[in-house]
């Protein structure tokens, strides 16, 4: 689970993630993925203070990823989009200067036309 859904185990209350925490098995798909608890948590704290995901390398080589959740019309968590960059890697930094006020006003545009 990446980029996406780092946005929404983000959102998720503590008790909650740490239940889903429990019971999921962690597949390390390259070096760079966390595949414990411990290694994810620290990332979703991150999400939780900026507002978005990154990932790089995480799921294949040289593939980078922002995400950000997309809440309904009555403020839940339901859904993200993402931007996925492929064949060149580029920094934290870059991509949220370059991609996540877009992303968090399509996400804003997406929600209010979803029903809860």
């Amino acid at each position: 689970m990446l980029g996406i859904g780092h946005a929404l185990l983000a959102q998720l209350p503590e008790d909650e993630l740490a239940a889903y925490l429990a019971r999921t098995r962690f597949h390390p798909f390259t070096d760079y993925t966390p595949n414990t608890a411990d290694k994810l948590l620290p990332l979703l704290a991150a999400v939780r203070e900026s507002g978005f995901a990154f990932a790089s390398q995480q799921m294949e080589p040289r593939l980078c990823t922002l995400a950000v959740p997309v809440r309904d019309h009555a403020g839940h968590y339901v859904a993200g989009i993402n931007v996925i960059l492929q064949g060149r890697l580029v920094t934290r930094a870059d991509m949220a200067e370059r991609f996540y006020q877009p992303l968090s006003r399509a996400a804003m545009e997406l929600g209010s036309l979803l029903l809860s």
